[in-house]
């Protein structure tokens, strides 16, 4: 996993590195264009490392097999999706008591997480979102909460604004800025999904 992780984390810095070398280099009457598109850029590789390393460790948890006793609540629950939401969706009293049933009976049965859809970004990674997928991680997400303003405003709406098509300027100084600040918050989720696994934050705290 963090073999992974650390190979993601570098073609997606180093290819933000490259933009903003071209961006805050480039002639007058470029920067204005490439200044909007790194934006872009960087709000994708902010989206997609977060999902890809938020898949990755839920397959390194899928992988230990454990059982479902043994997970913390969020993996629990994640295990349990297709379960709850058939649940949510019927008032039939025999599919709430399925459910009810493997809570009070099966939880001792290995753990079947579906990983490869457990994290969505639903194209639109806010701060709501990010905090959903932080919690489904066992992640604190304090840290991220004084980057509300950044993530919100700063990337996701200006990118949308640009990506719909608005005149919506960027200037070298809120670039430059944000540039370091996306690359702060990739190094910080890698850290803290490595430590997460460390640490064994999957695993319930008291074992039943």
């Amino acid at each position: 996993m963090v073999d992974f992780l650390d190979a993601e984390l570098s073609w997606r810095r180093r290819e933000l590195t490259n933009m903003r070398f071209l961006a805050l280099g480039g002639r007058r009457h470029e920067q204005e264009v490439l200044l909007r598109a790194g934006v872009c850029l960087m709000y994708a590789h902010w989206e997609g490392f977060v999902k890809d390393a938020a898949t990755c460790y839920v397959n390194y948890v899928a992988l230990k097999g454990l059982k479902y006793r043994d997970l913390s609540p969020s993996m629990v629950a994640l295990g349990l999706r297709g379960k709850l939401r058939a649940a949510e969706e019927t008032n039939r009293v025999t599919v709430h008591t399925e459910v009810t049933n493997f809570l009070l009976s099966d939880m001792h049965e290995n753990a079947k997480l579906p990983w490869a859809d457990a994290v969505t970004t639903r194209d639109n990674l806010n701060s709501e979102v990010l905090r959903e997928i932080l919690h489904l991680l066992d992640l604190d997400h304090q840290p991220y909460e004084t980057k509300r303003v950044l993530l919100d405003q700063r990337l996701l709406r200006k990118r949308n604004e640009i990506a719909h098509g608005e005149h919506s300027p960027v200037s070298r100084t809120d670039y430059d800025e944000l540039h370091a600040e996306v690359l702060d918050l990739l190094d910080r989720f890698r850290d803290d999904v490595e430590n997460a696994a460390q640490l064994k934050r999957f695993q319930r705290s008291s074992p039943v």
